[in-house]
């Protein structure tokens, strides 16, 4: 529902300019300069301030919204002021106070069918934070109601969000396809949904084998020369995503040159770090080992001031990064890098599905099978590199479930995982994974011993295999309890184990007693 357009002063015209340019903290910064100079601004500016507001500061907007509500009087004005503060109170979790003010706004609106489909699409993007995708698949329906073309472009950007949270990526992709083709012509009075469409479609493009949608998210990513650094972070990880996406079609030089535009945009040290690690894979996979040595190197030089508590988005992943790379040459120190990621605080962003993502959790689950197995744990390499491929197989993922399958054929020695890598990297075959995968080896096929042990250990090992427990051996050997459990852990780290009963049974499976 727009309000009735009154005439702009300068700061305020260009405020609403820089709007149009998704420019959104500058516009935030000329609004609260005027504001601050005494004078009034037109209604539809405060309107456009508190939604800012509510972008930048959930908590901010509602006291923004509270703050001026003496100038909110109509009715269709107190329907607007309503629909931001449950937009606000969604993103701050306090799901009824949302509820509420969705309700009052829809009680105080007009039957326009454009105000109605936009509060039905904040309603789902309500929703989708508690992840509840019925009903947010209900609000779908009602948006359909408004056909201009910014309700198709809502409608069809939000189908995309509802299928991303039940794990349908690939049509995810598709629905972003028809989104930047529904916009493409007039796309800078959509800049913000283009933005995040690209960034979306380009990051789905690296996973999925769909050229058509990589075709797309690069033509749309080179359509727009400056993008708003409002959305560096958007610019860049599109930029690197479709440097994965060469990389992984065979196309090793463009890939390089599009993470260096990618690095040249890095907003900060942690996106600067994860550009090095990048890089240092690649220079790894066409066998460049010193160069991507130094790259890992740089990264760690930049990683180091960075608190990564403090960062709220997919940058985490770098230490991930670090960890899986570090797995091949050092493996103390990938331990290091995974048990950095694992002490990190819950993301703190309310908008940020990615913290309820079980991408992130294969993510991790394989990071932590290289770790495992880089530190002599090959069994629990084994549990955590099949949880990852269980998740990658069901969401499409196929390079990862592919480049899991071969590690795990590399672990195991079982035929059926390079079966099932075969089959997964079958559109790579211009990648260096096909090339990885034509040199796997299964393992040799050495008998586990306990000649590592010191005689201590043996003693340790024979009386837990016989049943006894900590505080039994510890008399039995005049030690302290303390003293056995450090021999305990050494013992469970030689044989690759971390339980009393796995270390039986791997015991009496392999006739070490």
């Amino acid at each position: 529902m727009a309000l009735q357009k009154s005439s702009r002063p300068a700061p305020i015209a260009e405020m609403h300019r820089l709007v149009r340019d998704a420019r959104y903290k500058e516009a935030a910064q000329l609004y609260d300069a005027f504001a601050a100079a005494g004078r009034s601004a037109p209604l539809e500016s405060l309107f456009l301030r508190a939604k800012l507001q509510v972008k930048a500061d959930a908590a901010a907007g509602v006291r923004f919204l509270l703050h001026n509500r003496d100038r909110i009087v109509s009715r269709h004005e107190r329907a607007i002021a309503e629909l931001y503060l449950g937009i606000a109170y969604g993103r701050m979790r306090e799901f009824a106070q949302a509820d509420s003010h969705f309700t009052e706004a829809a009680r105080l609106a007009s039957r326009t069918l454009r105000f109605l489909a936009e509060l039905a699409y904040e309603r789902a993007r309500r929703y989708l934070l508690e992840l509840r995708t019925p009903e947010a698949w209900e609000c779908y329906q009602a948006t359909l109601s408004d056909k201009s073309l910014t309700g198709r472009v809502r409608s069809e950007q939000l189908r995309g969000f509802i299928l991303a949270q039940e794990e349908r990526y690939v049509d995810q992709a598709l629905s972003l396809m028809k989104v930047i083709n529904a916009i493409k012509r007039r796309h800078t009075d959509y800049l913000e949904t283009w933005y995040l469409a690209i960034h979306t479609l380009a990051a789905l493009a690296r996973e999925l084998a769909i050229p058509e949608a990589l075709s797309l998210a690069q033509t749309a990513l080179e359509d727009i020369d400056n993008w708003s650094p409002d959305f560096a972070i958007n610019h860049f990880q599109a930029l690197k995503a479709v440097g994965w996406c060469k990389a992984l079609s065979g196309d090793q030089l463009s890939c390089f040159r599009y993470l260096r535009r990618a690095q040249s945009v890095a907003p900060d040290a942690a996106w600067r770090a994860m550009v090095h690690l990048d890089r240092a894979y690649f220079a790894r996979s066409i066998g460049e080992e010193q160069w991507s040595m130094n790259e890992i190197a740089q990264a760690e030089e930049i990683g180091e001031g960075v608190d990564w508590n403090a960062c709220q988005s997919a940058e985490r992943v770098a230490l991930l990064l670090f960890a899986e790379l570090l797995s091949a040459v050092d493996g103390e120190k990938a331990a290091y890098y995974m048990g950095r990621y694992n002490t990190l605080d819950k993301l703190g962003s309310p908008v940020f599905h990615f913290a309820f993502d079980q991408r992130l959790k294969a993510l991790s689950d394989c990071t932590n099978g290289l770790v495992r197995e880089a530190n002599g744990a090959p069994d629990d390499a084994v549990n955590r590199l099949r949880s990852a491929w269980s998740t990658f197989d069901r969401i499409g993922y196929d390079w990862r479930a592919g480049r899991t399958a071969m590690r795990l054929f590399r672990l195991t020695g079982k035929s059926s995982w390079r079966r099932l890598a075969e089959g997964k990297l079958e559109h790579y075959k211009h990648s260096w994974l096909w090339k990885d995968l034509r040199d796997a080896t299964p393992p040799r096929r050495t008998r586990a011993s306990r000649t590592d042990l010191t005689p201590s250990q043996e003693r340790i090992f024979r009386m837990i295999c016989n049943g006894m427990s900590t505080e039994a051996i510890a008399k039995k050997l005049g030690r302290s309890q303390s003293t056995v459990r450090n021999h305990l852990k050494l013992i469970f780290k030689k044989l690759g184990v971390h339980s009393r009963p796995a270390l039986v049974a791997l015991a009496a499976k392999r006739d070490l007693i």
